[in-house]
């Protein structure tokens, strides 16, 4: 099973792992509706999920989503 990370990246600079690793993808969905969508997105530079190989699945930068390309998420 793929387990993921959940890094947040506050105005600051400053990097926070947020969610370890985890299979739960109800968590990390979780944790990125919270980080991007609550409150906290306005102290939050950018949102990145990783998984197991250290692989790029999600990426948000300053209120945008740079991956996956939504494009490539209509595609499929």
């Amino acid at each position: 099973m793929e387990t993921f990370r959940v890094y947040v990246t506050f105005e600051s600079g400053v990097q926070h792992l947020d969610t370890d690793w985890t299979d739960d993808m109800d968590n990390v969905k979780g944790a990125i509706a919270r980080l991007t969508l609550g409150p906290s997105r306005t102290f939050n530079k950018a949102v990145i999920v990783v998984d197991s190989l250290d692989c790029t699945v999600f990426k948000w930068v300053e209120g945008e989503v740079l991956w996956p390309k939504q494009e490539a998420v209509a595609n499929d």
